[in-house]
């Protein structure tokens, strides 16, 4: 196995060294580190390893709350200034390489120390199925191994509870065989729905004993023909509700609804300032209407723009719970609703990983709409974006949000106006 030495921390999370030749990217290791490694993959311009054995520790290493980290949040070796700093250091880095775009040194991460765990009010657990029970798991990261473990840290308590109680109900089922994951959600009055994914048909789910005045609703979704997962049976609620502005949002189990709702406040509050009475707003990948909504009586009018069938409903009632007279929401795909685009337009932006589409960015280049509010969950496709937007933007606002602590994930809001 070989010994190699970190030289820092890369977006991903992993370590990145170089050995003989070959550029490593390393788990579970520090900057400084010198490390006994075993190859995972091994590509022509890369590796990638996990460490066997730390032969010089960081300093700034600490011990995991978990034996699981790696899982689900391998920054948990990283001390709390250190994960600040290098979060932004990645980010200053991404800009500049991919985008060609220097942020400012100084440049802001919001945080709350204080909830650097059980902050997520949403988790996902697969299950393994052995000694003829279903145990917990989570997948290793960018594999298809499953990892058995009892419960993760980064989830409010009551998911975790919740979680085991679900479990220890399915496995009184003689059909448990067949389910694949759960989901569970929680909302700020502590309220909870689950979800429950099973591969083969469930001949019995017509009532659940679990569902009390905590636990409002149960989704059952059973996998198709075409591999895709289907709402076979509702029972109960089938919406949880935030509360922004003095806005309800309601969403579902498979609704967008970001994690760390009191970081995301922050997001919304920076928001606010760039936005004016006489704005037409086109919100796209709108989700429930969690950034717009929020910020109605901040514009003249606003679109919202999703795909998603069940956030698109959840928009809708959200607009009509809530009096709004002067949004819409509408069912399409953000390439579809192009035309919309006008040169006095304001673009609310909140892509998923994959970024904006070619198309949406061509089109915004073609109209170039005043003003271009983008917050992306990954700062590399969002840098690809700024790259091509760049020609006919500049940045005027940016700002980097800790939505995820203890992982390498991080959120960026940036602000362009038309040059």
């Amino acid at each position: 196995m070989p010994i190699i030495k970190i030289e820092k921390l890369i977006a991903g999370g992993q370590g990145l060294a170089r050995h003989d030749g070959c550029v490593y990217f390393v788990w579970d290791v520090l900057p400084g580190e010198e490390v006994e490694v075993e190859v995972l993959k091994k590509k022509k311009s890369y590796v990638e390893a996990v460490v066997t054995k730390v032969i010089t520790p960081s300093p700034e290493r600490i011990e995991p709350l978990e034996a699981h980290y790696l899982n689900c949040s391998p920054w948990q070796i990283l001390s709390w200034p250190e994960e600040l700093k290098w979060k932004k250091e990645i980010a200053i880095e991404s800009f500049s390489k991919i985008a060609k775009v220097d942020l400012p040194a100084d440049l802001q991460l919001v945080s709350d120390e204080q909830n650097q765990y059980n902050y997520r009010n949403k988790i996902e657990y697969n299950f393994i199925h052995r000694r003829g029970q279903l145990h917990l798991a989570l997948f290793f990261r960018q594999t298809n191994d499953l990892r058995l473990l009892d419960e993760c840290c980064l989830a409010e308590d009551e998911l975790n509870i919740t979680a085991k109680t679900i479990l220890t109900w399915l496995n009184s089922r003689p059909d448990h065989k067949s389910f694949q994951k759960m989901i569970v959600r929680r909302d700020s009055s502590g309220r909870l729905i689950a979800g429950l994914y099973a591969k083969n048909k469930i001949a019995d789910f017509t009532s659940c004993a679990l569902i009390d005045e905590q636990l409002v609703g149960v989704s059952l979704f059973q996998l198709s023909h075409n591999e895709k997962w289907v709402l076979e049976c509702q029972l109960g609620e089938n919406f949880l509700t935030e509360t922004i502005n003095d806005i309800e949002l309601r969403y579902g189990i498979e609704s967008f609804f970001q994690v760390n709702v009191p970081i995301f406040k922050s997001v919304v509050d920076d928001i606010a300032p760039f936005l004016d009475s006489n704005d037409n707003v086109l919100d796209f990948y709108s989700g429930v209407g969690s950034i717009s909504l929020p910020l109605s009586k901040k514009f003249k009018s606003a679109r919202l723009i999703e795909s998603n069938q069940e956030a698109a409903r959840f928009a809708e009632q959200n607009i009509e719970l809530n009096k709004i007279k002067n949004c819409q929401a509408e069912m399409k795909r953000s390439e579809d609703a192009i035309d919309l685009i006008e040169s006095e337009s304001v673009l609310i932006l909140d892509p998923p990983r994959a970024g904006l589409e070619k198309l949406l960015t061509s089109e915004i280049l073609e109209k170039q709409p005043k003003r271009l509010i983008y917050l992306s969950c990954d700062m590399a496709t969002q840098a690809r974006d700024l790259n091509a937007l760049k020609e006919k933007y500049r940045i005027v606002f940016s700002r980097l949000y800790n939505f995820f602590p203890r992982t390498p994930h991080v959120e960026s809001l940036i602000v362009l106006d038309k040059k």
